[in-house]
């Protein structure tokens, strides 16, 4: 959807329920975020979840841009960036992540990224990445266990 369709949506939204509290939220790969579009969700409180599977390698590996196949991680990190240092307090309390993690990748590489980042696990959903219909098998025992030392790790 686009941002001027999403802004219409709040804009009615807000008129319509104008005594009831409207919470607002999205799911995006943050490749078309601006402070324009930032600014408008942070007067409106809007939650957004950036989709964004850690580093670089990581990143443009798993997730490329349709329409031409290049990579998407500098522009992604770059406006993951650009709200962290022009909206702090936005980005601590309306920004949260998704990632998905790959069984033949090493999980410290997303527990870097967000480190990094500075980003706690409360903000943070990790989930395996679908292998139905793939030769993809997990261990899932290792792969909770993995997970659930690097979040142990990040919260210290």
């Amino acid at each position: 959807m686009s941002y001027e369709n999403i802004k219409k949506c709040i804009i009615y939204a807000k008129a319509l329920f104008k005594l009831k509290a409207v919470n607002y939220s999205l799911t995006t790969n943050g490749s078309l975020l601006n402070k324009e579009i930032v600014t408008f969700f942070e007067q409106n409180n809007v939650s957004i979840h950036i989709s964004i599977d850690g580093s670089k390698r990581l990143q443009d590996k798993h997730r490329r841009f349709i329409h031409n196949g290049s990579a998407t991680f500098d522009l992604i990190n770059d406006n993951i960036n650009m709200i962290r240092n022009n909206f702090p307090d936005y980005f601590q309390n309306y920004v949260s992540f998704i990632s998905v993690i790959y069984p033949d990748e090493d999980i410290n590489e997303l527990y870097d990224y967000f480190k990094n980042l500075e980003v706690t696990t409360d903000r943070v959903n990790v989930r395996p990445v679908n292998s139905f219909g793939t030769d993809l098998k997990y261990d899932e025992k290792v792969l909770i266990s993995s997970l659930k030392n690097s979040i142990d790790d990040l919260d210290d």
